[in-house]
């Protein structure tokens, strides 16, 4: 028996700027970030974390590459299961549902690249034809455009699964009110990326951590050539958790050897990828929230990875502690407990054969349980449990 799919992606997924507009949308904010780097390094703050300012008005961007939102990660492969059709509103950029990652965005996000086609219908469609599908699968961010579907399909009785893949930091103080009053639209199923632990329901499930991209056939690296740890990225006052700077700085200064990139200019490409293929430890510190695309798309290049304990309800409950990882506790960096963190790194880094079967236990969990198949299966399953 066939299963129908209507999804409603996020409103990012529909933005498809010509290459004109990007290079005069960068030349902008080179403008901008020359004369006024206050106003610069504000638009780079999100939103929710910060009031409305007047050059939110002129819709600029600080990234001015297109990327459809997180939510792709997980329902992007639901048409390749057996008797599942799915049918996504509107005209999304077909980029993204393109085999082939030739783009720098690509590159960069592989997770939310490289999807099979699947099948684009109007709004006007979408109305007409509610009735033929089983499931409506809606992006938190959906377009406004789309809302009288949702609409038109509860009153039609058909299930509405929510899917909230975003960075939500005030969840963790607000608790369960802000939770359930966060959504746009009434809901029957909500899948959530950041669902503080102990907030998990038969009604709100967790979406964390990000699948790792399916498509290719991996292969465990025997051998690496530096016993060092990796990392390159921001941390950002306010804004990204207190353990990346943390962790970051603790690392550099006690592992000499290691390569981390904390607040540098860019990594070339090329340098990027070798560092993350060729180390032996990569480390992965919390973001904005625990979430992250490298905590299991690391896994790719199968390195030791190092990451914060989750106070989010998990998909996949999948990193253990010195069997496939090591882990910390982002709450407790006092002096105890870095020198104890560096004692485990130190015994992985003077142990070739633990190394390995640490790294080899990651690999083959990561592999086995948190591919972008393996999400839409699990979105499939709990829509199918709606009725």
């Amino acid at each position: 028996m066939s299963i129908n799919i209507l999804v409603l992606p996020s409103k990012s997924i529909y933005w498809n700027p010509s290459s004109l507009e990007i290079y005069l949308r960068n030349k902008l904010n080179e403008y901008i970030k020359f004369y006024s780097p206050q106003s610069f390094e504000k638009l780079k703050t999100p939103k929710s974390l910060r009031k409305r300012f007047f050059l939110d008005y002129l819709r600029i961007r600080v990234n001015n590459f297109s990327l459809p939102g997180n939510d792709l990660a997980w329902w992007g492969r639901l048409n390749e299961i057996e008797n599942v059709h799915v049918s996504v509103i509107g005209s999304p950029n077909p980029t993204y549902f393109k085999e082939d990652l030739d783009s720098e965005s690509a590159q960069r996000w592989p997770v939310l690249f490289g999807f099979k086609p699947v099948n684009f219908i109007s709004k006007e469609e979408s109305l007409k034809s509610l009735t033929n599908f089983d499931y409506i699968l809606s992006s938190s961010r959906f377009d406004d455009l789309y809302f009288n579907v949702l609409v038109k399909a509860k009153k039609l009785d058909i299930p509405i699964a929510m899917i909230d893949a975003h960075d939500d930091e005030p969840v963790y103080d607000l608790g369960k009110s802000y939770l359930l009053n966060s959504q746009r639209h009434p809901f029957n199923l909500l899948f959530k990326q950041d669902l503080p632990i102990g907030l998990r329901s038969n009604k709100i499930l967790p979406l964390s951590p990000l699948p790792y991209p399916s498509g290719k056939n991996y292969i465990f690296k025997e051998t690496k050539s530096f016993k060092s740890i990796f990392f390159s990225g921001a941390d950002r006052p306010n804004i990204t958790r207190s353990d990346r700077g943390i962790i970051c700085n603790y690392i550099e200064q006690n592992f000499l050897d290691s390569r981390i990139f904390l607040n540098k200019p860019k990594l070339p490409e090329d340098l990027y990828e070798y560092l993350n293929k060729e180390s032996l430890i990569q480390l992965s510190p919390s973001g904005r929230v625990w979430n992250s695309f490298r905590h299991c798309s690391a896994a790719i290049d199968s390195p030791v990875l190092v990451i914060p304990q989750n106070d989010c309800e998990l998909t996949w409950d999948v990193f253990k502690d010195e069997e496939n990882c090591i882990t910390y506790d982002p709450n407790k960096l006092d002096e105890k407990n870095l020198n104890a963190l560096r004692s485990k790194i130190e015994t992985v880094i003077n142990d070739d054969h633990l190394s390995k079967k640490i790294r080899y236990n990651y690999f083959e969990t990561i592999m086995k349980n948190c591919s972008q198949l393996n999400a839409a299966k699990y979105l499939l399953e709990n829509l199918k449990a709606i009725r």
